[in-house]
């Protein structure tokens, strides 16, 4: 049984590996790590729409990869649990989607489906307080621009938006 584990394992000198130990010593962003686990692990996906996970709140490359899942997810909506990855943008991203189920398979293959939904849903608050603190920053940065070239109109439109940011859970 074990040499037959191994016969499934990539090699050490797989290219796929060699790029994957690159992509280590830099580190997978946020976006990354949650993709990963879902493009492994479809019914994830649900958890996405379910903490009301938007698209502003991803890096470019990583909203296009949200918005074919979702069109996908949305027209399917059945128990298959499987991504068409030939299909549209993830078609032409392949070989990134192919670095991410690696990372995936490697960090999280001993992971219960229970524990992954715990994971990414921590892994999603992360995101939903970085995309907070990144529009607050830019709040922030206008507020100290219109104070300036004093725009009362405008500071507090940016002073209401804040208070609404720092009341709510985004």
């Amino acid at each position: 049984l074990y040499d037959e584990i191994e016969n499934y394992k990539l090699p050490a000198d797989h290219p796929a590996r060699n790029v994957m130990s690159e992509r280590k010593e830099k580190g997978f962003s946020l976006e990354e790590v949650i993709f990963a686990l879902v493009l492994e692990n479809p019914g994830l996906f649900k958890i996405l729409n379910e903490n009301n996970v938007k698209e502003d709140m991803l890096g470019d490359e990583m909203k296009d990869i949200y918005n074919a899942l979702s069109k996908q997810y949305n027209s399917a909506r059945s128990k298959e649990e499987k991504w068409d990855f030939d299909e549209g943008f993830l078609r032409n991203v392949k070989r990134k989607i192919n670095i991410l189920l690696l990372y995936c398979e490697e960090g999280y293959s001993q992971f219960s489906e229970e524990a992954l939904e715990i994971e990414i849903e921590k892994l999603v608050d992360k995101l939903k307080e970085k995309y907070k603190n990144q529009r607050l920053n830019k709040i922030y940065n206008e507020i100290m621009e219109a104070e300036k070239n004093s725009e009362k109109e405008r500071l507090k439109k940016l002073l209401k938006e804040q208070q609404r940011l720092l009341s709510t859970d985004i």
